[in-house]
């Protein structure tokens, strides 16, 4: 969920010029999981315990989009736009997950640890 987006964004903002590319994508995302049932965000979402939800997802792309980027630079925007952002949707997921990471047999099938 961070990396493809992430993607479209740069290619967004790079390309066409538009800031909305990763918010284009998590839609997207958020579409084919209600239609493909073996691609469902949702499921991996809702496991047990999870630090985010899918319903988190589009208010940070609308939050990281509204942030003007500097012209033909994208380090700068990523140093001083990640860290805030980070803290604030993700406060303490540094130590509390460790132990979380043990594999577990979801009741649907796939076999993920609980911090997936």
């Amino acid at each position: 969920l961070i990396t493809c987006p992430a993607a479209a964004q740069l290619v967004g903002w790079e390309q066409v010029g538009i800031a909305l590319g990763a918010t284009f994508w998590d839609l997207k995302l958020k579409r084919e999981s209600t239609r493909n049932p073996l691609f469902n965000i949702e499921k991996w979402a809702s496991f047990i315990i999870t630090p985010t939800t899918d319903r988190m997802i589009i208010p940070i792309r609308f939050d990281q989009a509204k942030r003007p980027s500097s012209p033909g630079s994208n380090i700068i925007p990523v140093i001083i736009h990640g860290r805030p952002g980070s803290l604030l949707f993700y406060p303490s997921n540094g130590t509390w997950l460790a132990p979380f990471h043990l594999a577990v047999k979801h009741p649907t099938g796939p076999l993920m640890s609980i911090a997936d």
